[in-house]
């Protein structure tokens, strides 16, 4: 199966868009702790449980880089919402904490 971004026009309450906006600060200053921290990160992986396998440092590096960049990016464009923020902001919502 094939994944396809659908891309639409909907208002979005200001409300809404500015925690979604804050809530992207906060993930990329997540990420880029994680990253500085690179290996209390990987510990903590293993620790929670998050992470069985042994963990390569070099993909988990590369993996916080893209998050980093993906953030910035996100951060760069606030006129559009992906569907992964609309669902944590939901999730948030209703349980207090975010999936995944």
């Amino acid at each position: 199966m094939n994944i396809t971004n659908v891309v639409f026009k909907q208002e979005i309450d200001d409300t809404m868009l500015e925690h979604i906006l804050t809530l992207r600060e906060t993930r990329l200053g997540l990420a880029q702790k994680m990253l500085e921290n690179l290996s209390n990160t990987a510990h903590q992986l293993t620790a929670r449980g998050l992470q069985t396998d042994p963990i390569d440092m070099n993909e988990l590096k590369i993996e916080l880089i893209d998050r980093v960049a993906t953030m910035r990016e996100r951060l760069d464009h606030p006129d559009f919402i992906y569907e992964d923020e609309i669902a944590m902001y939901s999730d948030m919502l209703v349980d207090g904490a975010p999936r995944d």
